[in-house]
């Protein structure tokens, strides 16, 4: 049967990956123990404070404790350098301010343990989330949602006395081969029970280690490929879905 493939955005891939096997790893908040919901924060103003990722994982989505304002929010992760935001790693969706946990869907990104910034701006003035004082630093730097965040944090603004009920979902499962990993570039393979081959037209002359990972992260199958053999069989491996690694990079997901 010949390959179906289509690449569709990142985000859509992560998703049917992690509803079928998803170990979620919480960083932030994602109680609100100790918070209250008095707090009053600026329209149009990025702000927020750092947590420390321990295992690897795939960003699944960027979250809040909310107060009903109605505004308009939209979350950004950065990561750090010297305890300060730096580099720009996701933008979420925007959407709306409502009671309770506030998800917002991001373009899944990988993350390796480190320190990142979870920020948010909000399109009103407000009581929008939860706070609790605290001597965390935070950053903030104007920002309205629908805009560009800026690509650096660096030029931000500190200043101290709160923090705030933001926390990541992260998929965790596959940490091992996150490990291994250095980029994610994926083509979406749809479920196919007759599959026996993949193919990687994309290659070119030189030989490319291939990994393939079980949906525990760990390494089932290393081989290699070129442009003059551009195709793996998958006869042996049972049924059940699959990353594929090209040179340390993240090129497929497959079902079979």
């Amino acid at each position: 049967m010949h390959l179906k493939s289509y690449s569709l955005l990142l985000f859509l891939l992560l998703s049917c990956c992690t509803k079928i096997h998803g170990q979620h790893c919480y960083v932030g908040h994602n109680d609100t123990t100790g918070f209250n919901s008095s707090n009053t924060i600026s329209s149009n103003t990025l702000m927020g404070v750092k947590f420390e990722l321990n295992t690897a994982g795939i960003l699944k989505s960027i979250n809040l404790w909310g107060n009903p304002t109605g505004a308009q929010v939209q979350m950004v992760v950065y990561n750090d350098l010297d305890g300060i935001p730096n580099t720009l790693m996701a933008t979420s969706a925007i959407d709306t301010v409502t009671h309770g946990i506030v998800s917002l869907p991001v373009v899944q990104t990988l993350l390796h343990p480190g320190t990142y910034w979870v920020m948010a701006a909000y399109s009103t003035t407000g009581n929008h989330t939860f706070r609790k004082a605290s001597n965390t630093p935070v950053y903030y730097s104007p920002f309205a949602p629908g805009a560009s965040p800026p690509s650096n944090g660096q030029s931000f603004q500190a200043t101290t006395g709160n923090d705030y009920a933001y926390f990541l979902e992260v998929d965790c499962s596959m940490s091992d081969a996150i490990n291994d990993t250095t980029a994610i570039e994926y083509n979406l393979v749809l479920p196919d029970f007759d599959l026996t081959d993949i193919c990687f037209p994309e290659v070119g002359e030189a030989e490319e280690e291939v990994v393939i990972y079980n949906n525990r992260g760990i390494r089932i199958k290393t081989t290699s490929i070129s442009a003059a053999n551009n195709t793996i069989n998958i006869d042996d491996l049972p049924h059940g879905t699959y990353l594929v690694t090209v040179n340390r990079v993240l090129r497929r997901m497959i079902t079979k």
